[in-house]
């Protein structure tokens, strides 16, 4: 028991501050985005499934500070709350997993369907990578546990690379001008894609790549008191990633404004050519009738 009547240990005394603070953070983004998805982004695909992320996210945080709240008041480990936080956690990766592989596809973004292939595929995976994450995360004999968590990483592991893949291929793809779109591409609108496509490249890069220096820097840098700064650094991770893909969502969304636009300026454009059509045309008849007319008296 600690001076000041908790239970929590030095490395995770101020752990319960700190999802405090995170729960309010992404209360606020979450709210943000629900409104802006019936407001801006009616009917796109691609944020509702980036709101469900943040709203499994937020549930994460919510169980997270209960579970440390109580764990701290009371020093019982609650066994319940904390396999619903790894549940939560894992469909929040599987749900923001399956957000990237979707735009690496360029779903929505170069084409508006996917094959049936792929759509077999994308189901299989995390039909997975959900088993096996939430067997592993109820599991109690170490035996299961390894093996579960092995299949766990594999399927995780394939979907990185369907992500890396996909990514490249279709950024450098749009950028040679050899991708088959269904429509033809405005200047602006390639501009919004290739932005898209580069943002959540280096977004995801910086998912893959943190992990590894943060281990770098558990080991050299910090002490066994000072673990709570790894946590730290994480939330603040994704707190960032979750910021830097709603704003990528921006050009998501001037990438489909643009089309009314040039067609609605081509449509100003054919208006006067039509006019000048039947202009052209009724000139004629009016020439025709003129010769017809006889001749007056006068003239003869």
């Amino acid at each position: 028991l600690n001076p000041d009547g908790r239970h929590l240990s030095i490395e995770r005394a101020p752990l319960e501050a700190i999802y405090l603070l995170d729960l309010i953070f992404y209360a606020m983004i979450t709210f943000l985005c629900i409104v802006q998805r019936f407001s801006i982004y009616k009917g796109v695909k691609l944020y509702s499934i980036f709101v469900v992320t943040l709203s499994l996210k937020l549930f994460q945080v919510v169980f997270e500070v209960v579970y440390y709240r109580k764990l701290s008041a009371t020093g019982i480990d609650d066994v319940v709350l904390y396999d619903a936080t790894r549940i939560c956690d894992i469909m929040t990766n599987a749900v923001f997993l399956a957000l990237l592989l979707l735009i690496s596809l360029g779903w929505t973004i170069t084409r508006d369907h996917l094959t049936k292939r792929e759509r077999q595929l994308f189901w299989v995976f995390f039909s997975m990578y959900g088993v096996f994450g939430f067997m592993h995360s109820v599991c109690n004999d170490p035996n299961y546990c390894q093996s579960f968590l092995l299949a766990f990483y594999v399927v995780k592991f394939l979907i990185t690379f369907c992500i890396i893949v996909a990514l490249n291929a279709n950024l450098e793809r749009l950028r040679a001008g050899t991708l088959e779109l269904p429509r033809p591409l405005t200047p602006t609108q390639l501009y919004c894609k290739i932005l898209i496509f580069y943002n959540v490249r280096w977004t995801f890069l910086a998912i893959l790549v943190f992990p590894i220096g943060l281990m770098f820097v558990e080991v050299a840098v910090l002490t066994w008191e000072q673990a709570w700064i790894g946590i730290l650094l994480q939330e603040l991770l994704y707190l960032a990633v979750f910021v830097v893909i709603a704003h990528t969502f921006k050009f998501y969304k001037q990438d489909q404004v643009t089309p009314s636009r040039t067609s609605a300026a081509q449509e100003h454009a054919e208006i006067p050519s039509e006019n000048n059509d039947e202009q052209a045309e009724v000139a004629p008849e009016n020439a025709e009738a003129g010769a017809e007319q006889p001749r007056s008296p006068r003239s003869e």
